[in-house]
């Protein structure tokens, strides 16, 4: 670069020099303006090598590669997968219908989802990833960097369905993605999980249609519904014989359970219907109720968490209340 300088040659600038002959080689006149003459390999003829030089620049090195992974926190991600297990499902591949209608591969898909052996993934990048599919119900990166494990919960089932066919390959993109070796066959892992929010009693994506005329059809109340957004699914509700859903066994009434993907729109949904009714004053509304099993499932998940909470004060040398 000093050279250069002296000759008057700009920064920047790209020079090529000519490597010395060897022993016993004969210089070749140059073609056409200084251009020494190149073979069909692509090496000056008569041996000379082209050598370049940046002036003034400096080539950057190539990346290190990654870290090897820590195998205490392999085992520690490995065990937190196992614990999981029983509320994990594996992520199977979207339904190819257009209007995102439900089918066999699609029954046992919800709108939670395990993000598992992620520990060497920044928090606020795993986040930003799921996000990219849709708007997030809620997110817990608690147990990112201690078991590996970052739980997200979509407000619409079919941006989890996305994300579950597709987030652990974007994952896998992201610095640090390719230094994960955990599961069977390596890397970063995505499965359906049960919902954070399932120990409740209410299921918000649920809307139960009672006290409607007797003579209301299914598609009917699809139609009416649809207008706050596209319904899963409408179950036709058989009379409980004088349950609180306010039907008795008068024949002049009848009652749906109204399912939609998006939980947003079943809350919308709710707060119309009611103050304005299309099936008239009597009729009513509420959100559905989540099934005994289902939340006994979700308790069971909460327990988990709370136990790793306490493993993790106890490791860091915190305290638990009244120690």
């Amino acid at each position: 670069a000093q050279q250069a300088a002296m000759m008057g040659v700009p920064a920047g600038a790209i020079i090529m020099a000519q490597a010395p002959l060897r022993p016993g080689s004969t210089a070749v006149p140059a073609s056409g303006e200084g251009t020494p003459s190149i073979s069909r390999s692509g090496t000056p003829a008569g041996g000379a090598v082209p050598v370049v030089a940046r002036v003034g620049g400096v080539q950057s090195p190539p990346p290190p590669p990654p870290p090897p992974a820590d195998p205490e926190r392999l085992a520690r991600e490995a065990r937190a997968a196992e614990e999981l297990a029983p509320f994990l499902r594996d992520a199977s591949p979207p339904s190819s219908a257009s209007d995102g209608s439900s089918s066999s591969a699609a029954a046992g898909t919800s709108r939670g989802l395990a993000i598992l052996h992620a520990g060497s993934l920044p928090g606020p990048d795993v986040r930003c990833a799921c996000e990219a599919y849709g708007s997030l119900e809620s997110f817990r990166g608690d147990f990112g960097g201690c078991r590996g494990v970052f739980f997200a919960t979509y407000y619409d089932l079919r941006a989890a369905r996305q994300a579950a066919s597709e987030l652990s390959r974007e994952l896998g993109r992201l610095p640090g993605g390719s230094s994960a070796t955990g599961g069977d066959q390596g890397g970063v892992k995505v499965k359906y999980c049960v919902p954070l929010s399932s120990s409740g009693p209410s299921d918000e994506s649920q809307l139960m249609l009672t006290r409607l005329p007797g003579a209301t059809e299914e598609g009917e109340v699809s139609h009416v519904l649809s207008s706050f957004g596209q319904v899963r699914a409408v179950h036709y509700q058989a009379s409980s014989g004088g349950g609180d859903d306010g039907d008795g066994d008068d024949e002049d009434y009848t009652s749906y359970l109204v399912e939609f993907y998006d939980v947003q729109d079943a809350r919308q949904a709710l707060l119309e219907l009611e103050h304005s009714n299309p099936w008239g004053d009597g009729a009513g509304v509420r959100v559905g109720r989540r099934s005994p099993g289902r939340r006994k499932m979700g308790k069971d998940l909460l327990l988990l968490m709370s136990g790793w909470r306490k493993q993790n004060a106890g490791r860091d040398g915190g305290t638990t209340p009244g120690s």
